[in-house]
């Protein structure tokens, strides 16, 4: 086990639930373009609804706490979306994935902001990729919880203060072969519990067959005693359509998954855990590849992409502002 904290082998990691790790040493075998922080950059308003689809109406209503639509560049500078960083470490080169089985390194040039929203690509490479000897470079977006780079303003909430709170991404699976593993989740300080897996396409698995049909959707709080809940197999495709992830914590600390505006019986009122009141959680999006020990990849040239239309974090309105850091919409994203 490495010594960094974020690191850790926990029994989630076998039901498939992403492990964080801490920043590794950049390399540079693939490098980015920098951008000119000052050159203005084109804008595309790109919008959110302005409540969740799925969770009932509290009866103070719905604030947005954070919204990003993806319509403008990811960055900093004028024009640019600042609240996510294109990494994950603060690097414009290599960094590490999350866990030991990945396939993969992450490089921003694999994060894209497009007209039709964020995409998060995965592309072979016959030249190994340092860290690690990988064939494949993916994308992933975060918030840099600690030492942020200069020009950036990462989301961050906090759990457990009374506050209902929802997590919804309108995203398109990339198209598996035994090995996708794309989610949205949170993570941060102090780490030793504070993980949130709102989805994860358990793309790598022993019992895959062909596409999604047999590979599970999990979801998991790592808050004492430790929440998980997953499903065994998509009845319909999910890399072939986009459809809305609603993902609620309630303020009895327990967890509902809606998929579309439909209650999941298999995630229904999951819980309670315990919550660190001390967590400084920031959100990510990140498209891995994994494997196991009987997994075949059929994944052997060319690109994927793990599409997202939107992410939007909502709050009760009798608890707006509570537990939030940097709560906005950001730049290039309106409601609807």
């Amino acid at each position: 086990m490495s010594p960094d904290p974020r690191r850790r082998a926990l029994a989630f990691i076998a039901l498939g639930a992403i492990a964080l790790s801490g920043a590794p040493a950049p390399a540079q075998a693939v490098q980015v373009q920098a951008e000119d922080p000052l050159r203005e950059v084109p804008v595309q308003a790109a919008a959110v609804s302005a409540g969740p689809t799925g969770p009932a109406t509290p009866p103070s209503g719905w604030s947005i706490a954070y919204a990003d639509a993806f319509g403008a560049p990811l960055g900093t500078g004028p024009g640019r979306d600042n609240t996510f960083f294109a990494n994950n470490c603060a690097s414009s080169s290599n960094c590490a994935g999350f866990n030991a089985n990945e396939l993969e390194v992450m490089n921003p040039s694999a994060a894209l902001q497009t007209a039709e929203g964020l995409k998060l690509t995965c592309t072979y490479t016959g030249a190994a990729q340092s860290p690690g000897s990988k064939h494949y470079v993916c994308g992933t977006l975060r918030g840099l919880a600690e030492d942020p780079p200069a020009g950036y303003s990462f989301f961050g909430w906090s759990p457990g203060r009374g506050q209902t709170l929802v997590f919804q991404a309108i995203a398109k699976f990339p198209p598996n072969t035994d090995e996708a593993d794309p989610a949205w989740w949170s993570s941060g300080p102090p780490w030793n519990d504070t993980e949130i897996d709102f989805f994860e396409g358990g793309g790598w698995s022993f019992q895959h067959t062909a596409g999604w049909k047999t590979d599970p959707l999990f979801t998991a709080w790592f808050a004492a005693p430790g929440l998980t809940a997953s499903s065994p197999g998509f009845a319909t495709d999910p890399s072939l359509a986009f459809h809305t992830y609603t993902f609620e914590l309630s303020a009895k600390n327990t967890y509902s998954v809606w998929i579309d505006g439909v209650l999941q019986a298999w995630a229904a009122d999951v819980g309670p855990a315990s919550p660190d009141l001390s967590a400084k959680t920031t959100l990510i999006l990140s498209y891995a590849l994994r494997t196991c020990l009987p997994c075949r990849s059929g994944f052997v040239g060319g690109s994927r992409e793990f599409d997202v239309r939107s992410v939007a974090v909502y709050e009760d309105r009798a608890h707006a502002g509570v537990g939030i850091e940097n709560g906005r919409l950001a730049t290039g994203t309106v409601v609807e």
